[in-house]
């Protein structure tokens, strides 16, 4: 097992955590059907990923007005989710979606322990 291997086990082993469980939280995954146009929409397959995690306002040193506002949310979701997150991706925070709009691997190379995740409205 590697650092980031035994630092990604203990975030997990935090986020599930009893005490410190915060409501619920996925990753959601919408896929359109094969042949999809904007013209032509097919059925749209949602598949979600329930995940413990960490849930909060942004904080304040990341706002910028533009890419980052006060009203989006902050999550940590676990490196060991079993699908990528990526911007333009979905999260589920209590049963509000809300559109992944900056996402960054911790650490930034090597396994991920955890990405730091903003999410809007």
């Amino acid at each position: 097992m590697s650092v980031y291997s035994d630092a990604q086990t203990i975030f997990d082993e935090l986020a599930a955590d009893p005490d410190l469980k915060q409501g619920s939280l996925a990753y959601v995954v919408e896929e359109a059907a094969a042949g999809s146009t904007p013209d032509a929409p097919g059925t749209v397959t949602v598949t979600s990923y329930p995940f413990n995690g960490f849930a909060r306002t942004v904080s304040t040193k990341y706002v910028d007005g533009t890419n980052i506002v006060s009203t989006d949310k902050q999550l940590s979701i676990p490196g060991s989710l079993s699908v990528v997150p990526v911007v333009g991706g979905f999260v589920d925070i209590d049963g509000s979606r809300h559109k992944i709009v900056r996402l960054d691997p911790i650490p930034a190379a090597g396994t991920p322990v955890t990405y730091r995740t903003f999410a809007r409205r």
